[in-house]
C-alpha cells in the first residue's frame, strides 16, 4: 500500500508536573475498557451556549467550563504548570468553528476510533491503562500552525490530543498519534524516575514513532522521514557530545529544530534512525523489551554512528 505523508505537531512533555483538585469532572464515556475516553461533548455545547449569550464573558466561561476540567484530571498527581499547555488553556472565539467541529467529531464517532486505536496498541504492548482526554483546537491559535492533531502525554500518563477536524485526513492521524501518546504513557509507567538527558530525549519520541509505525505501518509521517544524510551527519557532531545534556531548552531547540540552524523535528528524525538501526541489529528483542531498555543500552547495541559512517561514506561515493 502507498503510504501517505502528513504534516503534524507533536508535543511531548517530559518534565514533571503536578496539579490541584476540582470538583466538576468532564464528561466521559462509560466502557468496561482499562481505557477512560474523556470527550467533553456537553461541556462544549454548554460553553458554546453560554457563550453567545455572554460574549463579554467568554475567556471566563471557557476556563470554567472547558478548561478547568482538563486540567485538573490532565495534570492531577504531578508539577505540571499552564506553560505546558499553552494551546488547550485559551479560550476559542470563533464559536461557529467550534460547533461545526463537534459536529463533525459526533458524526466521525472520534469516541470510537479512540478506544479501537487503543485496543490495538494494546495488542501490541500492554498498558495498565490510562485516560486520553480529546479536545478541539482553535485553527486560529498560532500554537497550532500546521496539521490536524497534536499530541501531549503528561507524566501521570494521561494522555491530551487536541483534533482539527476540518483540516487535513484527520481520521487517519488521529490514531497514529495516539499510539505515538499511548507509548509515552506505557514508558513513563515503567520508569517513573528517569532523569531525562539529551539521548533519552531522543529514544524517548524514537520508540514512540517505531510503535505507532509498528501499529499503523501504512502511515508515513514527516517527522520520521530520513534526514539529508549530510545534515544528519552534521547535527549529530553537534549534539553526540552533549547527550548527558538535561537542559530541556536545549533538548526542546534539537528534537524540535526550526532554530539555529536545526531542521525541524530534527531530534525526532535522528532518534527514529537510531531506533531503526537498533531493530536492525537486534531483532529478536521484543516491543516490550525494547521499551522497559535504558537509552544507553538502546544507543550502544544500535550501531548507528557506525551506520551513519556507512551510509555517508555510501552517498559520497
Amino acid at each position: 500500500m502507498k503510504k501517505k505523508r502528513f504534516i503534524a505537531l507533536i508535543f511531548s512533555i517530559i518534565s514533571i508536573f503536578a496539579m490541584v483538585g476540582c470538583e466538576k469532572e468532564t464528561s466521559s464515556i462509560e466502557t468496561e475498557s482499562k481505557f477512560n475516553i474523556v470527550f467533553p461533548e456537553e461541556e462544549i455545547r454548554e460553553y458554546i451556549e453560554k457563550a453567545r449569550e455572554n460574549e463579554e464573558d467568554i475567556d471566563k466561561l471557557y476556563e470554567e467550563i472547558i478548561y478547568e476540567p482538563i486540567r485538573v484530571g490532565f495534570r492531577e498527581g504531578t508539577s505540571y504548570t499552564d506553560d505546558h499547555i499553552p494551546r488547550v488553556q485559551y479560550s476559542i472565539k470563533n464559536l461557529d468553528k467550534l460547533e461545526n467541529q463537534l459536529e463533525i467529531f459526533i458524526e466521525s464517532d472520534i469516541v470510537q476510533i479512540a478506544k479501537e486505536a487503543l485496543d490495538k496498541c494494546d495488542d501490541v504492548l500492554f498498558s495498565g491503562g490510562t485516560t486520553v482526554y480529546i479536545m478541539s483546537f482553535d485553527p486560529n491559535n498560532i500554537y497550532f500552525p500546521i496539521g490536524p492533531v497534536e499530541g501531549i502525554t503528561s507524566t501521570n500518563g494521561k494522555i491530551l490530543v487536541e483534533v482539527n477536524p476540518m483540516i487535513g485526513d484527520w481520521e487517519t492521524l488521529f490514531p497514529h498519534i495516539i499510539a505515538h501518546e499511548y507509548h509515552h504513557s506505557v514508558s513513563m509507567d515503567k520508569d517513573k524516575e528517569r532523569v531525562f538527558t539529551m539521548l533519552d530525549a531522543l529514544l524517548f519520541e524514537g520508540r514512540a514513532d517505531l510503535f505507532a509505525n509498528i501499529v499503523y505501518p501504512d502511515l508515513e509521517t514527516s517527522w520520521t522521514s530520513l534526514l539529508p544524510i549530510i545534515r544528519e551527519k552534521e547535527i549529530w557532531n553537534k549534539i553526540k557530545e552533549n547527550l548527558n545534556s538535561v537542559d530541556y531548552k536545549y533538548q526542546r531547540e534539537i528534537m524540535f529544530g526550526g532554530v539555529k540552524g536545526i531542521p525541524t523535528n530534527c531530534g525526532y528524525k535522528i532518534g527514529y534512525n537510531i531506533m531503526q538501526e537498533f531493530i536492525k541489529n537486534n531483532p529478536d528483542v521484543s516491543v516490550e523489551e525494547w521499551t522497559g531498555m535504558k537509552a544507553e543500552e538502546i544507543f550502544e547495541k544500535s550501531g548507528y554512528e557506525e551506520s551513519l559512517e556507512k551510509r555517508l561514506k555510501e552517498y559520497n561515493n
